[in-house]
Formats: C-alpha cells, sequence, structure tokens
C-alpha cells in the first residue's frame, strides 16, 4: 500500500537524519515537528521518502502554515506605512532567536513561489496574516499553486 511504503520510508530516513526530532504518526501520515527555521530539511525529507517508495509523481504536498502564529506588527509603523508593518518572524519558535529572520510579505511571497518549484507542493493553507488580503490576492494571482484561508 502506498501509504504504508511511504511512512515506512519517512520514517527510516527521519530515523537516519534526525534521531533526536519528534516524529508523529497521525493518520498514516509522518509529520515532523520542527523549527520553522528549518522547514527546508524536512521538506527535503519529506521529497526524498516519497521518492524512495517510488510515488514522486502520485504524491503531492499540502503546507498549512499558519503564518498569522508568527507575524509580527509593529503598531505605529502599520498605521504610518501599512505595507512595511507588518513582519514575519520565521526564528520565532527557536531557543536562540536571533530576530535576525524576518520576512515582509513579500519576501514570503517569493519563498513560497521558490518552494513550490522546488517541491512538489500543490497547495499552501494561511501564508499570510488573517488580516493580510492583499497579499493573498497577490499570491493568488501567481497561480503558483491552491491557496486557502481558514
Amino acid at each position: 500500500p502506498i501509504a504504508f511504503t511511504f511512512v515506512t520510508s519517512g520514517r527510516l530516513l527521519l530515523q537516519k537524519n534526525l534521531g533526536h526530532i519528534t516524529v508523529m504518526l497521525v493518520k498514516m501520515v509522518a509529520l515532523l515537528l520542527m523549527s520553522p527555521g528549518n522547514f527546508r530539511e524536512a521538506l527535503d525529507l519529506v521529497k526524498e521518502a516519497i521518492g524512495r517508495a517510488g510515488y514522486d509523481e502520485k504524491i503531492k504536498i499540502a503546507l498549512d502554515v499558519a503564518a498569522t502564529n508568527f507575524c509580527i506588527v509593529y503598531a505605529v509603523l502599520c498605521m504610518l506605512f501599512p505595507k512595511i508593518g507588518k513582519r514575519y518572524d520565521l526564528d520565532f519558535q527557536s531557543p536562540q532567536k536571533s530576530g535576525q529572520d524576518f520576512k515582509s510579505a513579500e519576501d514570503m511571497m517569493e519563498l513560497y513561489r521558490e518552494l513550490c518549484v522546488e517541491y512538489p507542493i500543490v497547495s499552501i493553507e494561511d501564508p499570510f496574516d488573517k488580516e493580510d488580503w492583499e497579499h493573498f490576492k497577490d499570491i493568488s494571482s501567481l497561480a503558483i499553486c491552491q491557496v486557502s484561508v481558514c
């Protein structure tokens, strides 16, 4: 079965590469709990597991970014310069938080575009702050993948 082959390949890869990281199996899908700063490493492992299982063309990736959770709003800047006021803190869960990994909505849009080219991503849920309708509209117009707001 596809799910068994994929999950088995994924679990073996995770144990080999990231034995110290928490791995959960939920409804036969492997979830990797990592800091947002390590998302490329997680996506690389998922992509490799898909390939090793032999399902490159059959399994696609959907992301639930939940960007509202790491959107930092600078109140004064938002009032004066609405486009500058919001930043996305990609280091928000890191214990060694440097405060240096902030992205604008435009930077995030470019990041999503790169990820959709590099990985078999077909859907991105909540890529921006829940109030950031302008950028939801902009990313939807790029047609790089399905975008949803929940």
